[in-house]
């Protein structure tokens, strides 16, 4: 729903990020052979360039790190 808002309000749709859905830390061993691994070159954009666009939100890769690789 909100993509989808977002998309309506932007242009340039190239500049968006989307990102999968959410899986608690506890859970994501029993999912993980369910879940599509994005490839290297796709993680490091990822963790180097999408996750400092949210430098207010510090608390990001502590408490999603464990889903950047799907």
């Amino acid at each position: 729903m909100t993509n989808k808002m977002v998309e309506k309000l932007t242009k340039n749709k190239d500049i968006l990020y989307y990102f999968g859905r959410y899986v608690r830390p506890s859970k994501i061993k029993a999912v993980s052979g369910n879940l599509t691994k994005i490839d290297k070159k796709h993680l490091d954009v990822k963790i180097n360039k999408m996750i400092k666009i949210y430098k207010t939100q510090e608390f990001i890769e502590t408490r999603f790190g464990h889903t950047f690789e799907f």
